[in-house]
This record gives structure tokens, C-alpha cells and sequence, in this order.
């Protein structure tokens, strides 16, 4: 015979079990909001929206897409960090995250107040300048830089966004001395590079292909430890200094304490997501690879880039606090 007291633990235990699961199958129940830390037309809000609209048809519910821009990506990703945990407010962003709390203060843990889903896709970044600076390629413009200590300028999108830490470990590698100028989104920064008011910067793929077909901008190297399949042509900057490697990635999370099997359910639709053959070709009309990483998996690339990209950020002397 069953004692009464385990029966009843026993009970109470598939009875939670049930009604998480239940839970979880439910949700969600009301629309559900994804901040996009950055300006519209970059690669994360792009990538975002790609994933709202899979997710409003799986889940049959409204995944809106709320870009909250400033601060390197501060703004948005403490708006969701204070946020309820019930799944209903989530964060896509970038390589930022991790490393704007190097270089100032903000109010957001990016461990203790967020609880990983899935990385959804990565990307290199494209070395690119306005045509009227004086260079053919890649070794043209390192001499060039070093010929001109600190005249010559680059575009970011944020203090302690990708495009301005991945110039940062150029600059040092190369042993350049080049002219920060940070920008709201990248879509500012890659208009002022077509312009001319700026001379480099690290762009996305989809933003400065197109002006360099024009003859506006010339293009020099990846940033990927290989040559960019999109761009098969276009040298890896490992190729003149082995080893350099600067890949983005565009990462979903959620406040701490969203329940488990919410976080699951969301990973486990990511991945089907980035599987889906009209999803690959989205993504490489943004010249970005279809990741779909599990919640531990990404958990561990927080943790490593956090490390990483903090080294960097005092190896520069950039400022912080």
C-alpha cells in the first residue's frame, strides 16, 4: 500500500508538472513585445523582425517589434531587464550587451537579470571607407592610417557596439591610431560614410554592398577568421594579421525568473525557425548565418565574449565607468 504522505507529494509534483506544461503550451496569451535595443534597418532589427513575424504565425499570437535605441544598447536591454518575467517582453540584441557595462555605468547585470533563449544568427562585419579616401585595398589603407595618425575617422553604432569594438581590435592589431565617431544606429553611421563626412567603418553586408556598386564606398575585408561566403571575393583581415577573428551575433533573452519551460519553448521555435528554408534565404539576403543555439550554448557565449571583449576594452584604454 502507498504511504499517504508520498502520494500525496507525489501528486502535488505531477500536478505543478502539469499545469507548467500547460503553461507553457498556452503561452502566450497576450501579444508579446520584442525590444530591439538599436535604430530600425540594422542587422538585429532586421533579423528581429524576421523572427517576429515566424513567431506570430507558430505561436498564433502578435510578436510586436519595439526598437528602443540609445546608450549603446543600454536603454533597451534595462527596460526589458526590469521587465515581468512572464515571456510577454523579450530582448534580441547584439555583441553590444556585453560589452557597453565595460564602458560605463548601466543598470542592467547582463547575467544575473537575464535568462538566455537562443543566439539566432551571427555575422562578420565588412571593413569599408568612402571612396575619396586615397586606398585600393586593405594594405593601402593600413599605410595610409599609419601615414595619418588620428586623421582618419570611424563610424560606430554605439559606444560599445560590435562595429565600434571590432575597430578597436583592428586598430590595435594593426597599430593604428583612428578617430572614433559614435553613432545612434548603424543606419546613421553607413549614411555619413556614403556622404563623406566619415571616412571608415565596419559595416553589415546588406548596408554597404549596395554603395559600393554605386562607387560611393570600397569595400576591404571581413572580419570573419575566413572569407565571407556572401562575399567570396573580399579578403579576411586574418589573412594579413593571422588569427584576428570579430564575429556578431544577435541573440534572444528573457528577464530572469521567466519560467523554464517558456524559455525552452522559445529556444526549441527558434531553432525549427532558422531551419525553415524561406528563413535561410532571409537571412542571407542579410548576409548573416542562421545560429539557433540552445539556452546553455548561449549561456556559455555570454559568458566567454563578456571575458573577451572586457580584455579589450582595457587593452584600448577605452573609457569606462
Amino acid at each position: 500500500m502507498v504511504n499517504p504522505v508520498i502520494a500525496a507529494a507525489l501528486g502535488t509534483v505531477l500536478l505543478v508538472a502539469g499545469g507548467s506544461t500547460a503553461f507553457a503550451q498556452s503561452y502566450p496569451s497576450k501579444p508579446v513585445r520584442m525590444v530591439v535595443p538599436f535604430l530600425t534597418g540594422g542587422n538585429t532589427d532586421r533579423i528581429t523582425r524576421a523572427l517576429a513575424d515566424s513567431f506570430s504565425k507558430t505561436f498564433n499570437q502578435q510578436f510586436i517589434v519595439d526598437n528602443r535605441p540609445g546608450a549603446g544598447g543600454a536603454i533597451g536591454a534595462e527596460a526589458v531587464g526590469k521587465s515581468a518575467p512572464d515571456g510577454l517582453t523579450l530582448l534580441v540584441c547584439a555583441v553590444g550587451f556585453v560589452i557597453t557595462p565595460h564602458l560605463q555605468k548601466v543598470n542592467y547585470d547582463p547575467f544575473k537579470d537575464f535568462a538566455p533563449i537562443s543566439n539566432v544568427a551571427s555575422n562578420s562585419s565588412v571593413l569599408t571607407v568612402n571612396a575619396a579616401v586615397p586606398v585600393k585595398n586593405l594594405r593601402d589603407f593600413i599605410a595610409y592610417a599609419k601615414a595619418n595618425p588620428g586623421k582618419i575617422t570611424y563610424g560606430s553604432a554605439g559606444n560599445g557596439s560590435f562595429s565600434h569594438i571590432t575597430t578597436e581590435l583592428f586598430a590595435m592589431r594593426a597599430g593604428l591610431k583612428l578617430t572614433h565617431v559614435p553613432y545612434k544606429g548603424g543606419p546613421q553611421a553607413t549614411a555619413d560614410l556614403v556622404g563623406g563626412q566619415l571616412n571608415s567603418y565596419f559595416g553589415n553586408a546588406p548596408d554597404v554592398v549596395p554603395h559600393s556598386k554605386t562607387g560611393r564606398l570600397l569595400l576591404l575585408a571581413v572580419s570573419s577568421a575566413k572569407r565571407d561566403k556572401a562575399l567570396p571575393a573580399l579578403p579576411a583581415i586574418s589573412e594579413t594579421y593571422p588569427g584576428f577573428s570579430a564575429v556578431g551575433w544577435n541573440v534572444l533573452l528573457a528577464p530572469a525568473g521567466t519560467p523554464r519551460d517558456i524559455v525552452d519553448r522559445l529556444a526549441q521555435e527558434v531553432q525549427k525557425a532558422v531551419r525553415d528554408p524561406a528563413m535561410i534565404a532571409r537571412f542571407e539576403q542579410m548576409a548573416v548565418d542562421a545560429v539557433g543555439s540552445t539556452p546553455q550554448e548561449l549561456a556559455e557565449t555570454l559568458r566567454q565574449d563578456y571575458k573577451l571583449y572586457g580584455e579589450v576594452v582595457k587593452a584600448a584604454g577605452l573609457s569606462g565607468g
